[in-house]
Protein backbone atom coordinates (compact mmCIF):
# COMPACT_ATOMS: atom_id res chain seq x y z
CA UNK A 1 0.00 0.00 0.00
CA UNK A 2 2.83 2.44 0.85
CA UNK A 3 4.06 1.72 -3.24
CA UNK A 4 0.73 2.42 -4.14
CA UNK A 5 0.45 6.08 -2.03
CA UNK A 6 3.78 7.23 -2.77
CA UNK A 7 3.45 6.46 -6.16
CA UNK A 8 -0.12 8.25 -6.56
CA UNK A 9 1.92 11.14 -4.59
CA UNK A 10 4.62 11.69 -7.04
CA UNK A 11 2.06 11.09 -9.89
CA UNK A 12 -0.17 13.99 -8.48
CA UNK A 13 3.37 16.30 -7.85
CA UNK A 14 4.19 15.20 -11.68
CA UNK A 15 0.52 16.20 -13.37
CA UNK A 16 -0.24 19.04 -10.33
CA UNK A 17 2.76 20.75 -11.33
CA UNK A 18 3.56 20.97 -6.95
CA UNK A 19 6.72 22.16 -5.97
CA UNK A 20 7.10 23.79 -9.46
CA UNK A 21 5.52 26.98 -9.25
CA UNK A 22 5.77 30.45 -7.87
CA UNK A 23 3.21 29.67 -4.77
CA UNK A 24 4.17 27.29 -2.15
CA UNK A 25 2.37 23.62 -1.84
CA UNK A 26 1.54 21.60 0.65
CA UNK A 27 1.26 18.23 0.38
CA UNK A 28 1.01 15.74 3.24
CA UNK A 29 1.03 11.24 3.23
CA UNK A 30 -0.17 9.05 5.87
CA UNK A 31 1.41 5.83 5.62
CA UNK A 32 -1.33 4.22 7.59
CA UNK A 33 -0.41 0.67 6.89
CA UNK A 34 2.60 0.19 8.66
CA UNK A 35 0.15 1.33 11.98
CA UNK A 36 -2.30 -1.65 11.20
CA UNK A 37 1.08 -4.03 10.66
CA UNK A 38 2.34 -2.82 14.33
CA UNK A 39 -0.83 -3.50 15.53
CA UNK A 40 -1.66 -6.63 14.03
CA UNK A 41 1.54 -8.62 14.57
CA UNK A 42 3.74 -6.48 17.33
CA UNK A 43 6.68 -3.90 17.63
CA UNK A 44 9.15 -6.90 17.45
CA UNK A 45 7.88 -8.95 14.71
CA UNK A 46 9.14 -9.60 11.34
CA UNK A 47 6.38 -8.40 9.61
CA UNK A 48 7.17 -5.15 11.20
CA UNK A 49 10.86 -5.52 10.54
CA UNK A 50 10.10 -6.42 6.59
CA UNK A 51 7.43 -3.41 6.41
CA UNK A 52 10.03 -0.63 7.97
CA UNK A 53 12.42 -2.03 5.28
CA UNK A 54 9.93 -1.68 2.48
CA UNK A 55 8.94 1.45 3.94
CA UNK A 56 12.42 2.87 3.67
CA UNK A 57 13.51 1.80 0.38
CA UNK A 58 10.10 3.06 -0.72
CA UNK A 59 10.37 6.66 0.50
CA UNK A 60 14.68 6.61 -0.92
CA UNK A 61 12.62 5.78 -4.43
CA UNK A 62 10.06 8.95 -3.41
CA UNK A 63 12.62 11.43 -2.80
CA UNK A 64 14.83 10.10 -5.67
CA UNK A 65 11.60 11.16 -7.77
CA UNK A 66 10.83 14.19 -6.18
CA UNK A 67 14.39 15.18 -6.42
CA UNK A 68 14.22 14.93 -10.40
CA UNK A 69 10.72 16.59 -10.18
CA UNK A 70 11.45 19.65 -8.10
CA UNK A 71 14.89 18.97 -6.55
CA UNK A 72 15.32 18.51 -2.91
CA UNK A 73 16.81 21.96 -2.39
CA UNK A 74 12.91 23.52 -2.77
CA UNK A 75 11.22 20.84 -0.54
CA UNK A 76 10.87 20.37 2.91
CA UNK A 77 10.01 17.23 4.57
CA UNK A 78 9.02 16.26 7.85
CA UNK A 79 8.46 12.70 9.21
CA UNK A 80 6.34 11.82 12.62
CA UNK A 81 4.38 9.44 13.76
CA UNK A 82 0.99 9.34 15.79
CA UNK A 83 2.34 6.90 18.58
CA UNK A 84 4.19 3.76 18.82
CA UNK A 85 3.24 0.21 19.43
CA UNK A 86 2.80 -1.92 22.60
CA UNK A 87 4.17 -5.28 22.31
CA UNK A 88 1.56 -8.02 21.80
CA UNK A 89 0.52 -9.95 24.50
CA UNK A 90 2.33 -13.52 23.35
CA UNK A 91 5.34 -11.15 23.76
CA UNK A 92 4.83 -10.23 26.55
CA UNK A 93 4.25 -13.31 28.32
CA UNK A 94 7.23 -14.99 26.14
CA UNK A 95 9.60 -12.48 27.50
CA UNK A 96 7.99 -12.97 30.93
CA UNK A 97 7.73 -8.79 30.49
CA UNK A 98 4.02 -8.87 32.64
CA UNK A 99 0.77 -11.03 32.27
CA UNK A 100 0.02 -10.27 28.80
CA UNK A 101 -2.97 -9.08 28.61
CA UNK A 102 -5.99 -7.16 30.92
CA UNK A 103 -9.21 -8.64 31.26
CA UNK A 104 -11.22 -6.32 31.13
CA UNK A 105 -14.12 -8.22 32.55
CA UNK A 106 -11.80 -8.81 35.81
CA UNK A 107 -11.09 -5.53 36.38
CA UNK A 108 -15.07 -4.98 36.07
CA UNK A 109 -15.80 -7.80 38.56
CA UNK A 110 -13.06 -6.58 41.58
CA UNK A 111 -14.57 -2.82 40.69
CA UNK A 112 -18.29 -4.20 41.31
CA UNK A 113 -17.13 -6.32 44.23
CA UNK A 114 -15.21 -3.76 45.93
CA UNK A 115 -18.08 -0.99 45.63
CA UNK A 116 -20.87 -3.59 46.77
CA UNK A 117 -18.78 -4.12 49.44
CA UNK A 118 -18.66 -0.76 50.51
CA UNK A 119 -21.53 0.61 50.12
CA UNK A 120 -24.34 -1.73 49.15
CA UNK A 121 -25.67 -3.85 46.10
CA UNK A 122 -25.01 -1.73 42.45
CA UNK A 123 -24.70 -2.01 39.97
CA UNK A 124 -22.13 0.36 40.18
CA UNK A 125 -20.73 0.11 36.50
CA UNK A 126 -22.70 1.42 34.07
CA UNK A 127 -20.43 0.96 31.34
CA UNK A 128 -17.22 -0.16 30.36
CA UNK A 129 -14.79 0.41 27.83
CA UNK A 130 -11.51 -1.54 27.64
CA UNK A 131 -10.05 -0.74 30.73
CA UNK A 132 -12.04 2.26 31.41
CA UNK A 133 -14.79 2.04 33.68
CA UNK A 134 -17.91 4.66 34.31
CA UNK A 135 -19.95 4.53 37.29
CA UNK A 136 -23.52 4.44 37.29
CA UNK A 137 -25.08 7.83 38.31
CA UNK A 138 -28.38 6.28 39.54
CA UNK A 139 -26.67 3.98 42.29
CA UNK A 140 -24.67 6.69 43.26
CA UNK A 141 -28.00 8.86 44.08
CA UNK A 142 -29.62 5.97 45.31
CA UNK A 143 -27.53 4.68 47.71
CA UNK A 144 -25.82 8.61 48.70
CA UNK A 145 -22.59 7.75 47.91
CA UNK A 146 -20.00 11.07 46.66
CA UNK A 147 -18.79 10.18 43.14
CA UNK A 148 -15.06 10.80 44.31
CA UNK A 149 -15.25 8.18 47.00
CA UNK A 150 -16.68 5.63 44.88
CA UNK A 151 -13.72 6.35 41.90
CA UNK A 152 -11.62 6.03 45.15
CA UNK A 153 -12.86 2.21 45.91
CA UNK A 154 -12.78 1.45 42.45
CA UNK A 155 -9.40 2.91 41.92
CA UNK A 156 -7.57 1.27 45.15
CA UNK A 157 -9.64 -2.38 43.78
CA UNK A 158 -8.44 -2.38 39.90
CA UNK A 159 -5.06 -1.47 41.40
CA UNK A 160 -5.11 -4.29 43.03
CA UNK A 161 -5.04 -6.52 40.19
CA UNK A 162 -1.72 -7.91 38.83
CA UNK A 163 -2.36 -6.81 35.34
CA UNK A 164 -3.31 -3.56 36.17
CA UNK A 165 -0.05 -1.43 36.99
CA UNK A 166 -1.76 1.59 38.23
CA UNK A 167 -5.55 3.27 38.42
CA UNK A 168 -6.58 6.91 38.08
CA UNK A 169 -9.73 8.30 38.79
CA UNK A 170 -11.66 10.91 36.79
CA UNK A 171 -11.23 13.38 39.93
CA UNK A 172 -7.40 12.83 39.71
CA UNK A 173 -7.35 13.31 35.98
CA UNK A 174 -9.29 16.09 36.16
CA UNK A 175 -7.38 17.96 38.71
CA UNK A 176 -4.44 17.16 37.87
CA UNK A 177 -3.27 15.14 40.68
Amino acid sequence: MNQIELAFAAEAIRSEKLGQGSETDLLTLSLSVNDYVGHQFGPYSPEVADMTLRTDRDLARFFDDLDKLVGLDNVWIALSADHGVAPTPAFIQEHKLGLGMVQPASIRGAVENALTKAFGPGPWIEDQDEAYLYLNQKTLRKRNVPESKAEEVAAVAAASLPEVAAAFTRTQLMTGS
